[in-house]
């Protein structure tokens, strides 16, 4: 196919960039990299729009296979065979493989169709595409939904420009198909058109003081059709399928590199076995740069890129997965930044409340950084070494963090079981508890100083599971609470006389 020179005016912000003639293309050679198809994920309908969290440990992408209770029938029809509404669904990774997907529920599907999933670097947020009703009014058409523990919250909208330029073009934007958010969470890029099955091209928005600019036609684009946009975790490296710079015939893949003013350069064609007379699009690369996954006519396929050619590759990451504890082995809800030595934010990221596990992707400029921790009013920095040649990090963080319990059960000397008075406030608790089956307790068991260590111990552990069996009884799930014993080793109050070692015999319920 050839290719005519293609003028560009585009305009980011309120920088105005103009380019005389398309970047130049370069074709990749890539030697004999195979490529799977991925049946885990694939049904008889519909796969695409697929996002990755950069440790790869979570996919998210777009299917019309339906097999829900909202599902709708004949919703839209794909190469013409009838399929249902669009739906998110979300694989896991375990011991190396992918898990069968799952759609992530109805805080997030309905019965009006969701697509374009993109999964934030921490795996918390997840941002995504829904036409529903009054979407104009809700600040859509994208929206994005936070991970509280296991579970979804309600919808939140993007709004700002995005929604904006939606509202002012709908007689002539009225289709969509695959966005991508940057690692950052402050680049947002949308191929966007009049019809689903026209042309479409590319739109850019960018955050500035928390709300999202206007979106303005993006460089990349073309007089033919560009879709199924990608920001791989290097920030930069910009992947998108095209018709307009010729290929394989169809829509090819390529990347380009972004720079921060939204401007590209040097397009790189996939080349083959990405590249082939069908449809080949949604191309997506994990943080460490070798591990892709990509969709041709529906299908989701995998390849390994390590003997790739270099310039498909997107910049090197170093992927730190930590964990957050309080002193008493307690995961905790935080925020997580990575700065370099003189405090200049590099990337950030959140905890998951129930593990405590985060996961964020840096682009290692230098050796020397820091990891800043925040949650409520408290905040520590640790140092963060990245070795020479090193691809992925694990690290522990235990903090001292004071955590006021939700509620003390008191103890009598010596005694284990739950007075009448403390057994009532105790089953209000449960009662207002079994409205929140998401969030998780914990039980931490303690005692005054008289007795002796072991003896401690022990009573401590039988007050912790008095209330522990009391909660299962009135009908907590088991695997809801979590309980810890500390004998006399943490008093809440001094030992020195009575009134403090009647406070310090105790059972405390912290909720998180």
């Amino acid at each position: 196919m050839s290719r005519s020179i293609v003028y560009i005016v585009c305009l980011i912000l309120t920088s105005t960039i103009v380019y005389s003639q398309s970047p130049p293309i370069i074709n990749a050679e890539n030697g004999s990299i195979k490529v799977e198809r991925m049946d885990i994920l694939n049904s008889s309908f519909r796969e695409t729009n697929i996002s990755i969290t950069p440790n790869a440990q979570f996919l998210f992408f777009m299917s019309g296979r339906g097999g829900n209770e909202w599902s709708t029938p004949d919703y839209t029809t794909f190469n013409g065979v009838s399929e249902y509404d669009g739906d998110i669904f979300m694989s896991e990774k375990a011991n190396g493989k992918w898990t069968a997907p799952k759609a992530i529920g109805t805080n997030i599907n309905t019965r009006s169709g969701e697509d374009e999933p993109v999964i934030s670097q921490d795996g918390q947020k997840v941002y995504f595409q829904s036409w529903m009703a009054n979407w104009k009014s809700m600040g859509g058409p994208y929206y994005y939904s936070k991970l509280d523990g296991k579970h979804w919250r309600s919808k939140s909208a993007m709004g700002g420009g995005i929604n904006q330029m939606f509202v002012d073009s709908s007689s002539k934007i009225s289709a969509t198909d695959g966005m991508t958010v940057s690692p950052d969470q402050r680049t947002f890029i949308v191929a966007a058109g009049k019809d689903y099955d026209g042309n479409l091209d590319l739109f850019i928005s960018q955050k500035k003081d928390g709300k999202w600019s206007y979106l303005k036609k993006h460089p990349t684009s073309t007089d033919q059709d560009e879709r199924s946009v990608f920001l791989a975790a290097d920030g930069k490296s910009l992947y998108f399928a095209s018709s307009g710079y010729g290929g394989k015939g169809g829509l090819d893949i390529f990347k380009a590199k972004l720079h921060s003013d939204g401007s590209i350069d040097e397009i790189v064609n996939l080349g083959e076995p990405f590249n082939t007379s069908h449809d080949d699009y949604g191309f997506i690369v994990a943080g460490n740069g070798y591990e892709a996954y990509f969709v041709r006519d529906g299908d989701i396929y995998h390849a390994d890129l390590t003997d790739a050619d270099d310039r498909i590759k997107p910049s090197r990451t170093v992927i730190l997965n930590g964990n957050i504890q309080d002193a008493n082995g307690r995961p905790v809800k935080a925020n997580v930044q990575i700065e370099t030595a003189d405090g200049t934010l590099i990337t950030s990221g959140t905890t998951n409340k129930i593990s405590g596990n985060f996961s964020v992707s840096i682009l290692p400029t230098m050796k020397d950084y820091k990891v800043r921790i925040s949650t409520g009013n408290y905040f520590k920095s640790f140092d963060l070494i990245i070795p020479k040649g090193k691809n992925e990090i694990n690290k522990e963080y235990v903090i001292e963090l004071s955590q006021k319990p939700e509620h003390i059960i008191l103890f009598e000397f010596d005694n284990h079981y739950i007075t009448p008075i403390e057994k009532k406030k105790l089953n209000a608790f449960i009662a207002k508890m079994k409205l929140h089956p998401e969030s998780k307790i914990y039980l931490s068991g303690h005692t005054c100083s008289d007795g002796n260590h072991e003896y401690n111990v022990e009573l401590s552990e039988n007050r912790a599971k008095r209330i522990y069996n009391h909660m299962i009884e009135l009908g907590i799930p088991k695997h809801q609470i979590q309980v810890s014993f500390h004998g006399s080793k943490q008093p809440a109050e001094t030992n020195s006389h009575a009134s403090g070692r009647e406070s310090n015999r105790r059972v405390e319920i912290t909720v998180k």
